[in-house]
């Protein structure tokens, strides 16, 4: 066997699993699971050090009050993709601001992430965030 079908046997990837082509975003991440074991306990570890890092190591305040709602591949797992929430409703510029910050630490996320799991190559992120749930008003 010659060394470059060696090298494409290396290279071969499992089936990609998209978020679009299954019914739900469930179904995606067992789809997921099904494909690569360790997807779901990556996903798990990757959710605990953002929590972290965006609870406690991240020097922006805003990013602070940020709450890790799920990680879930995108559509492997060499892609994140995190969903996070803010504790109050924001107005649509305090929104963009947010997410434009979220984007600017990405980097430093990924690092911290790095440090949690140990994975050949650290995966990229992804961010969602999910508008916050008004508060409910007691009835008179």
């Amino acid at each position: 066997m010659s060394k470059a079908m060696r090298r494409g046997r290396r290279s071969r990837r499992r089936g990609d699993v998209r978020v679009e082509d299954a019914a739900s975003p469930e179904d995606a991440l067992a789809a997921a699971a099904e494909d690569d074991p360790k997807c779901l306990p990556l996903c798990a570890q990757a959710r605990r050090a953002l929590e972290h890092a965006i609870g406690v190591e991240c020097r922006d305040e805003r990013l602070n009050q940020l709450h890790v709602m799920d990680v879930w591949p995108d559509p492997t797992t060499r892609r994140l993709r995190v969903w996070v929430v803010a504790p109050e409703p924001l107005a649509p510029e305090e929104r963009e601001n947010v997410i434009a910050r979220l984007r600017a630490a990405r980097g430093f996320l990924r690092v911290q992430l790095a440090l949690a799991i140990h994975r050949k190559r650290t995966p990229e992120l992804v961010f969602e965030l999910l508008a916050a749930e008004p508060p409910e008003r007691e009835a008179r």
